[in-house]
């Protein structure tokens, strides 16, 4: 049933047809919040729900394409001096880009 629903999901997607505001914030499943985790549509809101989603599921691999999505957002984010709240950075060497939440290299 599971590998239907994200089929016909993405034939949504396909022709134009995205989940409304609330309808993503419903979501709890890392697969689906993974398919619509989109530039335009990640909020500060939305990333403090959803990486604590990505990490439950750490083990998924739609969960580590989820956790891409939102650091990538936060690193790209213009508006954030910060990393969002809800992040839990981990000690680990500087990421050889430089980049940092909030901040292009």
């Amino acid at each position: 049933m599971r590998t239907r629903v994200l089929a016909e999901m993405r034939y949504l997607m396909l022709v134009g047809t995205g989940p409304t505001d609330a309808q993503l914030d419903a979501l709890t499943d890392p697969a689906l919040i993974a398919a619509f985790a989109v530039e335009g549509r990640i909020t500060e809101a939305r990333f403090a729900r959803w990486w604590p989603l990505a990490e439950a599921a750490a083990r998924r691999p739609a969960a580590i394409n989820l956790q891409e999505r939102l650091l990538f957002w936060a690193a790209v984010a213009p508006h954030l001096a910060t990393c969002p709240p809800r992040f839990r950075p981990r000690r680990a060497p500087p990421a050889p880009s430089g980049a940092s939440c909030g901040r292009r290299p």
